[in-house]
């Protein structure tokens, strides 16, 4: 890719401006605040865009930087490039409330969509962090950032190699992660929500226990009033036959024809009138006949005497009648005690009969109760044992988790083969930029796993902070370009070096230039210093030259 020319509307300080440039080495000069920083950052604009930050650095950002605070509709400009030998304008307008970009090819004027990637395609795919940490070396970042490790470990293990650029393996790795923890997440809650039915179950388990012995213990209660009941009813029934026998025993006899009853044990009584009367009479009998002389007393005193047997047989009548009376009384007296014995015997019946339904029904209620019971422990019994086992949900997304893992070792396994063998050539491509910029003295510069550079001097690894300022940055220079050269791929983007080789002694100078002479990538080389220029026609570099 080289850049033909820049159009700039309005950008920081430059206003207004359009600057050409040549194919290999372009010196921009120009003293300090000239705009050499601004122009570097317009071109970055241009080819990644440049967006507004949000929050507390909103001040401090590269859009506030470099946005015009009179005019920022005027936030935009410009640029030509060519790849693949056609040229392309690429248009921006800056202004976060009307950005706006448009992409033509200048051969045939069709508008290209930046949206769907194709002005990304004409960059190689390589994005703006890992072009700010590779070709395009400022001022203000002479180190690459410590991001530069995980681009080159996602390139080095990058579907790239199957024509998939758009894959990267750190991210996929993060992704996977996440996802594994929702996964994980989600299953500890599907963990939690089971082991909480467990012991809800496990409690409602206890509690039934507790129930359904305390119903045991109210059923054999019952039991025993079903026992005591019966035994009582038997023996009623005892009294009752018994009660009922001398009821039978004892009914009043029925009276003859001659009015007295069968039944009466007593013995009669005679009146003493009788007694006296029949005596009387009998003697005044034998007196008629021995003494005829009183013969009319003798007959008045026997009709007396007659008198006197009528009159205590009337009365010795009247008193067995009573007497009669008062047995049959006293006979009826005992058969209502007996026959109220005998209902006194029943109603108990009854009353142990009621209590021996009652405990009946209350017992078969508790027994169904205890069969419910049952039923329910073994319901609770089976659930717990299912419980105890993951459900579909759980065992489905430890399935995924499972997955996840196999998938996450398998890319790691995958990343580490392929960092094996590219690990080799950007090693390779490092020392060689190193020992040409040296001119040998340093000729082993390695990326570690750790993605920590050491340079191997004297038998011995060292990091380059345990070198001068200046050396340092010569090693990071060479980690840059290699690494920019494995991100780039086949397309060749424009060096962006703004005051890069300000500490470069003249030896280093000349040999960084010597090497950067030697590669097909465009440079614009942004200095102050008229050094660069005089080392190029010392080195017979043919370059071109623009002046701020």
């Amino acid at each position: 890719m080289i850049i033909k020319e820049v159009n700039i509307t309005s950008f920081g300080k430059l206003q207004n401006k359009k600057y050409t440039f040549a194919d290999g080495i372009n010196v921009i000069y120009g003293e300090n605040e000239a705009g050499k920083t601004t122009l570097q950052q317009f071109i970055k604009a241009m080819l990644f865009g440049l967006e507004k930050k949000r929050g507390r650095v909103a001040g401090v950002d590269e859009y506030a930087k470099y946005e015009p605070w009179d005019a920022p509709a005027y936030f935009s400009g410009s640029l030509i490039f060519e790849t693949g030998g056609q040229k392309f304008l690429l248009e921006r307008n800056l202004y976060h409330k009307e950005a706006t970009v448009r992409l033509v090819n200048l051969g045939d004027l069709e508008e290209l969509s930046v949206e769907k990637g194709d002005l990304d395609m004409l960059l190689g795919n390589i994005s703006k962090s890992a072009y700010e940490n590779t070709y395009c070396i400022s001022q203000e970042k002479l180190l690459p950032q410590a991001e530069l490790g995980t681009m080159l470990a996602d390139e080095r293990a990058n579907l790239a190699q199957t024509k998939d650029a758009s894959f990267q393996l750190s991210n996929a790795l993060e992704r996977l992660t996440q996802k594994k923890k929702t996964f994980e997440k989600q299953k500890k809650e599907f963990e939690n929500a089971r082991l909480t039915q467990i012991e809800q179950l496990r409690s409602k388990q206890q509690l039934l226990q507790e129930q359904s012995s305390q119903m045991s213990d109210k059923i054999k209660v019952q039991l025993e009033k079903e026992a005591l009941a019966k035994n009582q009813m038997q023996a009623l029934k005892s009294q009752e036959q018994k009660a009922k026998a001398e009821l039978e025993a004892d009914q009043i006899p029925a009276k003859t024809s001659d009015g007295v009853s069968h039944k009466n044990d007593r013995k009669k009584q005679w009146n003493p009138l009788v007694i006296l009367g029949v005596a009387g009479a009998i003697l005044m009998q034998i007196l008629l006949t021995t003494t005829p002389d009183y013969l009319i007393i003798f007959r008045i005193i026997q009709v007396i005497c007659v008198i006197l047997v009528i009159i205590g047989i009337v009365m010795t009548m009247r008193k067995n009648e009573v007497a009669e009376q008062e047995l049959r009384q006293e006979q009826e007296d005992v058969r209502a005690q007996k026959s109220m014995k005998l209902r006194e015997v029943q109603q108990a019946q009854q009353d142990c009969y009621l209590t021996y339904r009652t405990a009946q029904t209350a017992r078969e209620t508790m027994e169904q109760e205890l069969q419910e019971q049952s039923l329910l422990f073994e319901n609770n019994h089976q659930q717990m044992a299912e419980l105890s086992q993951p459900g579909t949900d759980e065992r489905g997304l430890e399935h995924e988790i499972q997955s996840i893992t196999l998938a996450t070792d398998t890319l790691q396994r995958l990343a580490k083969d392929l960092a094996d063998e590219t690990d080799d050539l950007i090693n390779q491509r490092m020392s060689q930029i190193i020992s040409a910029i040296t001119t040998g003295k340093y000729d082993d510069l390695k990326l570690e796993a750790n993605k920590q550079l050491y340079l191997t001097d004297n038998y011995r690894k060292r990091k380059p902070e345990n070198y001068s300022q200046a050396t340092m940055q010569q090693m990071y220079f060479a980690y840059r370009m290699a690494a920019g050269e494995m991100l780039a791929k086949e397309e060749t983007l424009p060096f962006l070096l703004d005051e890069s080789f300000a500490s470069y002694d003249e030896n280093r100078l000349r040999e960084v230039l010597r090497w950067l002479s030697c590669q097909e990538q465009q440079l614009l080389l942004f200095t102050c210093r008229r050094l660069e220029t005089e080392v190029l026609r010392e080195l017979g570099c043919s370059f071109y030259e623009i002046n701020l």
